[in-house]
């Protein structure tokens, strides 16, 4: 399933979305834009230029909800540029366990932790590869 999806009969060709892709994994298929999900960085330029409302972004904010009323654990990660928009991680990480979360962390904290991860397995020496992005 596509995080971003076409609305086929919003969709009048006008190629916005494939002149915008800065991946060009956009193409024309039987004269409907097909996104190549394993090149797609999903940037969301597609969505923010088309004149047509022919993209969509799919949202799993109601599976989120659903969780929080069920009192299920959710663990939130936020990415480093979260700050451009707020200025105080506090009032944001207070604001979203009050919403029910049941914890609050920054993306770079578990990448750290990959990366110990990968630095324990190249020490071991018991893979041939490791491969890392």
């Amino acid at each position: 399933m596509s995080i971003i999806e076409l609305k086929e009969k919003n969709c009048k060709n006008c190629h916005h979305c494939v002149r915008s892709c800065p991946t060009k994994s956009i193409c024309f298929s039987k004269g409907i834009p097909e996104i190549i999900e394993d090149e797609c960085i999903l940037c969301g330029n597609c969505y923010v230029v088309c004149p047509h409302d022919a993209k969509s972004v799919r949202s799993d904010a109601h599976k989120v909800n659903d969780w929080l009323k069920e009192q299920i654990p959710v663990h939130i990660t936020l990415a480093p540029s979260f700050v451009a928009l707020l200025k105080s991680k506090e009032m944001l990480e207070n604001h979203l366990l009050s919403m029910g979360f049941s914890s609050v962390t920054e993306t770079a904290k578990g990448a750290a932790q990959v990366s110990n991860e990968y630095q324990r397995l190249c020490q071991l020496g018991s893979m041939e590869n490791i491969i890392t992005t």
